[in-house]
């Protein structure tokens, strides 16, 4: 379970369909697509744990995400919640890498710096963005 509890943010979950037709499961946590002032942090849950997984409680996320004004995009890695799996051939480092860069510029067309985000076994994946 996440500690997306009691909230009083804006929570969406919505999934993106990749050009190799495979589903890719996120979450927005006080997204403001059309806010050029907010700060977007992607972050990428450990293993076992999908969208609903943030890094932190539910009190602190509201008062962080608020007060800051920050978007927070959660998103779930092959094979976890809403996510399409993957063979273990297919499935690399780089493939997830590829999945981020045509999120990042293909759906969600950032023009903007984005910050990223991980916790436990979703910390190589974030190393493979960089």
């Amino acid at each position: 379970q996440g500690a997306i509890l009691n909230t009083d943010i804006t929570i969406i979950d919505e999934t993106v369909i990749l050009p190799d037709n495979r589903t890719i499961g996120y979450r927005l946590c006080n997204y403001k697509s059309n806010d050029n002032t907010q700060k977007v942090v992607i972050f990428f849950p450990g293993a076992g744990f999908g969208r609903t997984h943030t890094p932190f409680s539910a009190k602190q996320q509201d008062e962080i995400l608020l007060k800051h004004n920050v978007g927070l995009i959660i998103i779930e890695r092959p094979g976890y919640g809403q996510s399409t799996a993957q063979s273990d051939n297919d499935r690399t480092y780089k493939s997830w890498a590829n999945d981020i860069k045509f999120m990042y510029k293909n759906h969600f067309k950032f023009d903007k710096k984005v910050y990223f985000m991980a916790h436990s076994a979703g910390c190589p994946h974030l190393l493979a963005v960089a």
